[in-house]
C-alpha cells in the first residue's frame, strides 16, 4: 500500500512511516503508546463475541512527527506536479499540511474521508512520559533518519528531485564557469558597430565613385553592332565570320570583344524567337492533323472515347477511396514528425480517443453563497457553473450519455465496452473527467446547495482525497480540467466540461466500436437542446466526418457550375439571325458536347487512379472538376471563335 502511494521513491521517508504504522499494528509495547478511547461488541462467525476497537489515541513524539513529515513532504506524487502529502494531507492538502494535520488526517476512517480501518487520534507530546488516568505512556519516538541520508546499507538516499537536502551538496560545489573575455573596444566603442558602420561608408563611397565616372562627360560608350533584321524563320544564320556588323563613321571602332559579345547576344535573341516559331508551327501542324483524322472518323472516335471512359470508370466502383483521415491528408508519410509518431504508436500504442462536451448555462449571472471553509465561514461569489437547477439539467445530460447505446453486428455496444476503465474488472465505470465525479454522479448532492458547495471547494484544493473520487476509482485530475472560463479562481467558473477518454489502437478494426458508438453519441447531442444550457461537442470522428460531409456536399456546385457552363456557352456562341434557326445557331449540341467531353474526363481520371489504388485526396474532388471545367471551355471558345 505504501509503495502504491509512492513513498518508496525516498526510502528515508519509507523507512520513517513504516515504524509509526508497524509499531501501531503489531508492536509488543502497545500498551505503552496506544490507549483504546472506544470499542464496540461485535458476533463473529462462530457465534462468539468478540469486542472489536472503533477509536485509540496513539501517543507520539512531537519530535518524531515533525521529522517524519520533514522526511516526506517533497516526495513526488503520482500525478505530475503534486506531492504525496497532497494525498496524505486531506482537505488541506500539501500547501498547507504540517505534521499535526497530516497525522490527523492519517487516523481518519473513510466515513470522514479517510483510509484508516478505525479512528485513531495522533496525540502528539513533547515529554518522552506522561500519565493520563494513572496509566503511564510513553510517547513513541524511534529513531529517524533524514531525507538525505540512507536508512540502511546498500540503500541510496533520496534523489535530489524528492528532497531538497539532496540537492545541497550539489549546490555547495557551483559549476566552473571560464571568466568572460574583454569586450572589443575602439575608442570605447563596441568594436563590432565600429567595424560595421566603417565597412557600410567604405561601400556607399565606392558605389558612388563609379557611378561618378560611369555618368562623367569624357567617358564614352560604344553602342553594340546591329543585326541584319533580314534574317529568315527557320533558317541557320551561319558562323559569326559571315555576318559584318555595321560601322559609324563619326564614332570610334568597337572593340573586338565587345564587339563579339553583343553579337552573341543578338544572335542567341534571334534564334530563341526563331525556335518558339518553329515549335508553334509544328504544334499547329500537328493538331491540325489530329483534328482531322478525328473529323473524318467521327463514330469510332466516339465509340473508342467511350469505351475507354466505361472501363476507367468502372475503377470508380471497384476502389474508390477518398482520404478523410487528418494525419494522412495533411502530413506527409515522409515527414519525420509522422515517422516519430507511428514509432511511438507501434510502442506504446496511440493517444486515446476524446470525446468532449462543453457546457454552458444560458444564464450568466453570478451569485453569493456562504460556506465554510477550512473552518471559517466565508461568502463567496460563484460563477454561473454552479447555479443548482444548471447543474441538475448537465448531470442528467451526462448521465443520457453514457446509457447511449449502438448496434455492431447485431451486438449492443455500450459505452463501458468502448470507454477507458483503468480497474477493470474490479470496477468497470469509465473514466470520465467531469465535475459531477467529484460528487460520484450522486444527485442527491445537488439538492443542497451548501452541501455540494463545500463539497466542491474541498475537492477543488484536494482532488486526491477519497471522498472525491470519481465512480471510476480515481480522482479527478484537476478541477481545472473539468471546468472553464474560470479566470483566476474556479470559483468563478462559467462552464463545464466532460471529457471521455477511449483507449485507440493501430488496428483499425479494434477501434470499430468505438467509432459505432462516437456516431450514436453525435447523433444524439446534435439533437439534443434545453432551456438552462448551451452544448458544444466534438467526438474523436467529428473532424473525418466534416470532411466526409464535405466531400459530398461538393457534388452539387459541381453539378450547377457545369450546368451554367452549358448555358453560357449556348448563349455566347450562337450566332443568332432569327427565331426559326436560333435552336439551330444556339451551339446547344456543341456546349453540351463539350461539357459531357470535360465530364468525362474527370470522371475517367478518378477511375485510373482508383484503379491504380491511389486514394482522392480532397485536392481532387473539389478543385481538379471546377479546373478542367474551365480549360476545356476556354478551349472551346477558342476553337470556335476561330473557326467564326
Amino acid at each position: 500500500m505504501l509503495e502504491a502511494l509512492g513513498l518508496s521513491r525516498c526510502p528515508s521517508c519509507m523507512h520513517n512511516f513504516r515504524q509509526l504504522v508497524c509499531y501501531l499494528s503489531c508492536s509488543p509495547w502497545q500498551s505503552r503508546i496506544l490507549n483504546v478511547t472506544r470499542s464496540r461488541w461485535i458476533e463473529t462467525d462462530e457465534n462468539t463475541q468478540v469486542e472489536a476497537v472503533d477509536e485509540v489515541d496513539y501517543h507520539v513524539s512531537e519530535l518524531y512527527a515533525y521529522l517524519l513529515y520533514e522526511s516526506c513532504k517533497d516526495v513526488q506524487g503520482l500525478i505530475p506536479g503534486t506531492v504525496i502529502v497532497d494525498f496524505l494531507c486531506g482537505s488541506w492538502g500539501g500547501s498547507h499540511c504540517n505534521p499535526e494535520r497530516w497525522m490527523e488526517f492519517m487516523g481518519t476512517t473513510p466515513a470522514d474521508g479517510g483510509y484508516s480501518p478505525f479512528k485513531i487520534n495522533h496525540v502528539l507530546h513533547v515529554e518522552d512520559k506522561i500519565k493520563i488516568d494513572g496509566h503511564t505512556f510513553f510517547p513513541f519516538k524511534e529513531p529517524t533518519y533524514k531525507c538525505s541520508e540512507s536508512p540502511k546499507p546498500g540503500v541510496e538516499a533520496c534523489s535530489c528531485y524528492d528532497c531538497k537536502e539532496s540537492c545541497s551538496a550539489l549546490a555547495l560545489t557551483p559549476p566552473f564557469f571560464p571568466d568572460p573575455p574583454e569586450p572589443f573596444l575602439i575608442f570605447e566603442a563596441d568594436g563590432t558597430i565600429i567595424i560595421s558602420i566603417s565597412i557600410f561608408i567604405l561601400f556607399v563611397i565606392i558605389i558612388t565613385l563609379i557611378f561618378y565616372f560611369l555618368k562623367s562627360p569624357g567617358h564614352s560608350k560604344h553602342q553594340p553592332v546591329p543585326f541584319l533584321e533580314s534574317t529568315p524563320m527557320c533558317v541557320n544564320l551561319g558562323s559569326l565570320e559571315e555576318i559584318e556588323p555595321l560601322r559609324s563613321k563619326n564614332k570610334p571602332t568597337v572593340s573586338p570583344n565587345k564587339g563579339i559579345q553583343n553579337i552573341s547576344q543578338k544572335l542567341a535573341n534571334r534564334i530563341s524567337k526563331n525556335a518558339g516559331y518553329c515549335l508553334e508551327r509544328q504544334l499547329e501542324a500537328t493538331f491540325t492533323s489530329w483534328g482531322l483524322f478525328v473529323s473524318r472518323r467521327p463514330v469510332t472516335v466516339m465509340v473508342f472515347s467511350l469505351l475507354t471512359f466505361m472501363v476507367l470508370s468502372f475503377g470508380l466502383i471497384l476502389n474508390f477511396d477518398v482520404i478523410t483521415n487528418p494525419v494522412d491528408l495533411w502530413v506527409s508519410s515522409s515527414s519525420e514528425a509522422r515517422r516519430d509518431m507511428e514509432d511511438y504508436n507501434k510502442y506504446f500504442g496511440p493517444f486515446y480517443r476524446i470525446e468532449h462536451i462543453i457546457i454552458t448555462p444560458t444564464n450568466q449571472e453570478q451569485f453569493h453563497h456562504s460556506i465554510v471553509v477550512n473552518h471559517e465561514l466565508k461568502n463567496i461569489s460563484w460563477g454561473p457553473a454552479f447555479q443548482q437547477d444548471f447543474l441538475l439539467a448537465a448531470l442528467d445530460l451526462q448521465l443520457q450519455i453514457e446509457n447511449l447505446t449502438s448496434t455492431l453486428d447485431n451486438t449492443t455496444v455500450h459505452l463501458k465496452d468502448v470507454c477507458l476503465s483503468p480497474l477493470k474488472p474490479l470496477n468497470t465505470e469509465c473514466a470520465i473527467q467531469s465535475f459531477f465525479g467529484f460528487f460520484q454522479n450522486e444527485e442527491e448532492f445537488f439538492r443542497n446547495t451548501t452541501k455540494y458547495l463545500e463539497h466542491f471547494k474541498s475537492c477543488s484544493q484536494v482532488s486526491t482525497n477519497a471522498k472525491c473520487f470519481a465512480p471510476f476509482g480515481g480522482p479527478i485530475d484537476s478541477a481545472a480540467v473539468v471546468l472553464g472560463g474560470f479566470g483566476n479562481s474556479f470559483d468563478s467558473a462559467r462552464a463545464l466540461i466532460i471529457t471521455i477518454p477511449v483507449p485507440n489502437y493501430n488496428d483499425a478494426a479494434m477501434t470499430l466500436k468505438a467509432k459505432i458508438w462516437e456516431a450514436e453519441f453525435l447523433t444524439f447531442i446534435k439533437n439534443y437542446s434545453h432551456p438552462l444550457m448551451n452544448v458544444a461537442f466534438k467526438a474523436e470522428r467529428s473532424i473525418q466526418d466534416e470532411i466526409e460531409r464535405g466531400s459530398r456536399s461538393d457534388l452539387l456546385p459541381i453539378a450547377v457550375s457545369y450546368l451554367l457552363m452549358l448555358f453560357y456557352i449556348t448563349a455566347s456562341l450562337g450566332e443568332y439571325n432569327g427565331c426559326k434557326t436560333c435552336l439551330v445557331e444556339s451551339k446547344f449540341t456543341l456546349g453540351f458536347v463539350g461539357v459531357l467531353i470535360v465530364l468525362l474526363s474527370v470522371l475517367s481520371s478518378l477511375g485510373l487512379l482508383s484503379f491504380l489504388g491511389i486514394p482522392i485526396t480532397l485536392i481532387i474532388v473539389e478543385v481538379i472538376p471546377f479546373l478542367v471545367l474551365a480549360v476545356g471551355v476556354d478551349n472551346i471558345f477558342i476553337l470556335v471563335q476561330a473557326f467564326q
